[in-house]
């Protein structure tokens, strides 16, 4: 009896340890399923506050642009050609409310931010989601941007509101006026003329690449092979002779005579430093000008493709064009009037005024604002005219033909 009673005990013994431990782990368990639960939980509110918070930003970016379109709308079918009046806080009316002087705006139909946020929490998510905003205010960012500004609260919890989310502050979105008509273009011309607002692609509209003596006056596009010999273009290399013929011109870093009329020698470091700037600009052509130097013009492009560019004071921005500004700006708009365009089409100043600059915001001005005729592009562009003030803006001082 004793022994069994013994052995009874010392089994009892064995087991309370086992029960307790076994206790012990599916308690653990349980309890790490319940926190890889919550912190699953977390992680989806924390994920669906940022999708609403991505969301709502590309909400203002939409409706930016619509009512932009809608002011541009407005614009071109005032039969008066009046143009817009108080641009900011028609665009914050538009944004909001859908409407344009309390008239709605069948181009703002589903797209103000009322509408995009409800549209945004009607996502089915299964958790409490709140998305509101005040004081919305927009401006000139840096004449292709308008900056739109407003107050937001986001709110992201599970349905015991256990875990929770709350973000708030001031949020900043750029809003892109690049692709629409440029409204002062429109309406000065009466509609004959178009030109949507692109911005240039180069770093520099001109460039002096070299000081010195230059040999002859040549133009064409960069070169770094002189394997075959092409009359059409400038051969960069670093040691020339006599025997360098059939280029249009050459650049050389020694000071060997080539055989062609038109060349610069002594070209410090020529080959690495033109190729490069060919390879970040994407612009090739140089000009070989023997009273100024070497030069790299890409606001011959700017022109004829009709860029804009924006300087830290520059004509007007966008939404002062809306208003029909012809004024400088802080970090707005230029862009260059074609005047042969302007007569092709059956506009042209009045009085005619050949000598006006060519600055588009000055050029519709009825002010006089002469210009000059700018060295190097004269062949191209006869009309071209920029005024000493302007000549230093674009780096051309040396080319406007006024002595600056």
């Amino acid at each position: 009896m004793r022994k069994g009673q013994i052995y009874s005990f010392i089994v009892i013994l064995i087991i309370i340890p086992l029960v307790i431990f076994i206790l012990v782990n599916i308690i653990s368990l349980q309890q790490a399923d319940k926190n890889t639960i919550d912190k699953i939980i977390s992680d989806q509110i924390h994920q669906t506050e940022s999708i609403i918070t991505g969301d709502f930003n590309r909400a203002i970016k939409t409706g930016g642009r619509r009512s932009l379109l809608a002011m541009m709308n407005v614009l071109l079918q005032n039969e008066t050609g009046q143009y817009v009046t108080d641009a900011k806080g028609h665009m914050v009316e538009l944004m909001t409310n859908g409407s344009y002087d309390n008239e709605i705006n069948i181009i703002m139909f589903n797209n103000t931010l009322p509408v995009w946020r409800d549209k945004i929490l009607s996502v089915g998510i299964n958790f409490d989601k709140t998305l509101n905003y005040s004081n919305l205010e927009v401006t000139n960012y840096d004449g292709f941007n308008i900056l739109a500004t407003l107050n937001y609260e986001v709110t992201v919890a599970d349905r015991t509101n256990k875990s929770r989310v709350d973000k708030n502050g001031t949020k900043t979105i750029l809003i892109s006026a690049q692709g629409f008509e440029d409204p002062i273009v429109v309406l000065e011309t009466g509609g004959l003329a178009s030109k949507r607002v692109t911005k240039s692609p180069y770093p520099f509209q001109a460039l002096k690449v070299y000081s010195g003596t230059t040999t002859g006056n040549c133009s064409g596009n960069l070169t770094f092979d002189d394997s075959v010999p092409d009359p059409s273009k400038i051969l960069v290399n670093e040691t020339t002779s006599a025997a360098t013929v059939g280029w249009r011109g050459v650049i050389s870093e020694d000071n060997g005579i080539p055989g062609v009329t038109c060349y610069m020698l002594d070209a410090s470091n020529a080959v690495v430093m033109l190729s490069k700037l060919v390879n970040d600009t994407g612009y090739e052509k140089v000009y070989l000008d023997e009273i100024t130097g070497v030069w790299m013009l890409p606001i011959e492009d700017v022109i004829s493709s009709g860029y804009y560019s924006t300087f830290a004071t520059s004509g007007p921005d966008f939404l002062d064009r809306l208003e029909g500004r012809l004024t400088e700006t802080a970090n707005g708009l230029e862009s260059f009037v074609n005047v042969e365009e302007m007569k092709s089409i059956g506009f042209h100043q009045s009085p005619v005024d050949d000598d006006k600059t060519s600055i588009d915001y000055l050029y519709f001005d009825s002010a006089v604002h002469t210009g000059y005729p700018v060295r190097l592009l004269e062949s191209t562009y006869s009309w071209f005219r920029l005024n000493c003030t302007q000549g230093m803006k674009y780096n051309l001082s040396e080319l406007v033909q006024n002595n600056c």
